[in-house]
């Protein structure tokens, strides 16, 4: 099974009915420029017959005769236009909408050949040269504009037994003209040639079908993309998204291993200040906060890869490694602070308490996928420089700085980039690592 289709296949039900939205919004769209090419073709034909045929046409003569035929017909397909547009939207459109007004397509143009037979005198073997079948190749390709297989071969269908219907109706009325006269001429029109003119708006209908065929299997790809993408945006961070968009998800689900910086914050005492919130206050607090780390890490490149209560964890340099991962992670550092700096200002002016954070930053190898099972799945990045970043942002509240980095993070920044307010912290015992750390500490609370 492939990767994606594996990925995503506890989510079948929910992306059929998506599935289905998309398709159902794409057949409106269709139909409603299938609409406006109807009316412009019914406006067109009487504009065509008014300024070219009617001009050259004696009174009494046979297309004059066909004059209220080809008005009706073409005032008929422009009000079919009209009829449709004004009925693909979203709450009237209905899926026989495409079935019904194509067989009355259908049916228009058969009785507009039949009305030409009889009025204009069309022999058996000339009827495939007149103009109106032509209108063959505007149905068929008005219905490919569907992208909808069936109805293209039922259209073709139709249209040939149409064909053989008229044939015989007006063989039944008009023998063949006799080879006599312009002898070249007629000589086009026998049985061997008709046949091959039939023969080319059978192909011409089959090119089409494999083009509706065609069509509807890009847009079912369309959608299953679209879908996919908006679906890995829930459950993936918004950076990896795009990356997935264009690759397959092998990476993701074998994950990788990279050097990354990790960040976490914290929030100093915030049980005690949840305790003493109401339930929606908490929420409101909760949101406030996130949108202040969430802005930040985003800013800077990184990816945010959870929140657990008021706790963040935030990477950067996964999956794809880059020169600037460490200097990301210290100015993201610096930019929460400002952020909740500025937060402070309006919970103070609010008579609330304002808060402090701590946050641990460390660089080293990680492994970055998708961790769980068929009915979760979730990106993460794990290993010891995690467990070693956590517990720097668990320092801050024991050595009582803002923020502790590794020298293994920072000796990756460039020494014009490094604050002045970084203070050496002793060897620092880190619980799980036998020996000791060296950390750096910013001296400004």
């Amino acid at each position: 099974m492939a990767a994606n289709e594996s990925w995503w296949m506890w989510q079948q039900p929910r992306l059929v009915s998506e599935a289905r939205l998309l398709l159902r919004e794409a057949e409106i769209n269709a139909e409603r420029k299938v609409s406006l090419l109807r009316c412009a073709f019914g406006l067109t034909s009487i504009l065509l017959f008014l300024v070219v045929i009617i001009p050259q046409e004696a009174p009494g003569s046979p297309l004059q005769r066909q004059t209220p035929f080809i008005f009706v017909y073409s005032a008929a397909y422009f009000i079919g236009g009209c009829i449709t547009y004004y009925m693909s939207t979203q709450s009237r459109y209905r899926a026989w909408i495409a079935w019904v007004f194509t067989g009355a397509d259908i049916l228009f143009w058969l009785m507009l050949m039949v009305s030409g037979m009889m009025n204009v005198g069309i022999p058996a073997n000339l009827l495939v040269g007149t103009p109106p079948v032509f209108v063959i190749f505007l149905i068929l390709s008005l219905v490919s504009l569907r992208s909808n297989p069936a109805l293209q071969i039922a259209a073709l269908v139709s249209i040939m037994l149409s064909l053989v219907l008229l044939a015989l109706l007006a063989r039944w009325y008009f023998p063949d003209y006799p080879v006599s006269g312009d002898a070249v001429l007629f000589s086009l029109f026998q049985s061997p040639q008709n046949v091959v003119r039939i023969s080319i708006f059978f192909l011409a209908g089959l090119t089409l079908v494999y083009l509706a065929l065609r069509t509807r299997a890009l847009l079912m790809q369309a959608i299953e993309r679209s879908i996919e993408r908006t679906n890995l945006g829930r459950y993936l961070p918004a950076q990896l998204v795009d990356r997935l968009a264009q690759t397959n998800a092998d990476w993701l689900e074998n994950g990788v291993s990279v050097e990354a910086a990790v960040m976490f914050v914290d929030i100093r005492n915030f049980t005690a200040r949840a305790e003493s919130m109401q339930p929606s206050d908490l929420r409101t607090f909760l949101s406030e906060y996130r949108a202040i780390i969430s802005a930040s890490v985003d800013s800077h490149g990184g990816i945010l890869d959870k929140f657990v209560g008021d706790g963040a964890m935030a990477v950067f340099g996964a999956p794809e490694q880059g020169p600037d991962d460490a200097v990301n992670a210290l100015d993201c550092a610096k930019a929460i602070r400002a952020g909740i700096a500025g937060w402070n200002t309006s919970l103070v002016a609010a008579g609330k308490q304002g808060v402090s954070v701590g946050i641990g930053i460390h660089f080293g190898t990680v492994f970055c996928g998708a961790i769980g099972d068929t009915t979760r799945l979730e990106f993460t990045v794990l290993g010891d420089t995690v467990n070693v970043a956590s517990r720097l942002e668990s320092l801050t509240k024991e050595f009582h700085c803002p923020v502790i980095a590794s020298s293994e993070l920072l000796q990756r920044v460039p020494q014009d980039r490094l604050l002045p307010e970084w203070e050496k912290l002793n060897n620092v015992s880190i619980r799980g690592h036998a020996k000791n750390m060296q950390l750096f500490g910013l001296s400004s609370a």
